[in-house]
C-alpha cells in the first residue's frame, strides 16, 4: 500500500498522485490504482492526465494498471463472487498515453 491518510484535510493521498499499490517482481514494477467497477473510467481519466504517470512509464519495466473490483452472481440468487477488471495504460513511442482496449476479468472465489 502506498496510499497515506492526511488527518488535517481528511483525505487519502496516492503515491505520485495516482497509485494505491506498487506490485513488483524481477522484471517490472506496476503502479496500481484500485477502485470499484463503477469508477474505472474516472480513475483512468485521472491517471492519463497526470504528468507523473507519463514520467513513470518512461522508465524501463514500469507499468500502470487500474483494478476495478465488484461482486457478481454467477446465477440468479446464487452466491456472489468477487471479480476484478484490469485496464492497462501504456506509453506510445511519441510519449502519449494509450488505454488498452483489452481488459482482463479475474474471478476470486468467495470463502
Amino acid at each position: 500500500m502506498t496510499e497515506r491518510w492526511n488527518s488535517f484535510s481528511k483525505t487519502r493521498i496516492d503515491l505520485f498522485g495516482g497509485f494505491d499499490i506498487l506490485a513488483f517482481n524481477d522484471d517490472c514494477v506496476i503502479g496500481v490504482q484500485a477502485t470499484s467497477v463503477g469508477n474505472i473510467q474516472s480513475r483512468v481519466k485521472k491517471l492519463v492526465e497526470l504528468e507523473t504517470v507519463r514520467r513513470w512509464l518512461l522508465g524501463d519495466g514500469r507499468r500502470v494498471q487500474v483494478w476495478g473490483w465488484g461482486q457478481y452472481s454467477v446465477r440468479r440468487g446464487g452466491p456472489k463472487r468477487w471479480q476484478v477488471r484490469i485496464i492497462e495504460i501504456l506509453s506510445s513511442p511519441d510519449g502519449s498515453l494509450i488505454v488498452s482496449e483489452e481488459s482482463k476479468v479475474v474471478s476470486l472465489d468467495e470463502r
